[in-house]
């Protein structure tokens, strides 16, 4: 059997942040969105990541 892989868009990850802030389980979440838990896990990590990112001023070198 051919397994058949979709990315997560932009609309279902706005619906997963929404649900968790909601609290709802990752098992609640992954059934309504039909993927597996461990997808929902994942991109609850990205999300976390992404978050977490400080705003630093980009790199530029100076000469002395």
């Amino acid at each position: 059997m051919k397994r058949t892989y979709s990315q997560i868009d932009l609309d279902e990850r706005r619906k997963i942040a929404r649900w968790r802030q909601a609290g709802v389980s990752v098992e609640v979440i992954a059934e309504k969105l039909g993927r597996h838990r461990s997808s929902i896990f994942r991109e609850l990590n990205i999300i976390r990541c992404q978050c977490a990112l400080p705003l630093v001023e980009p790199y530029s070198p100076t000469a002395k």
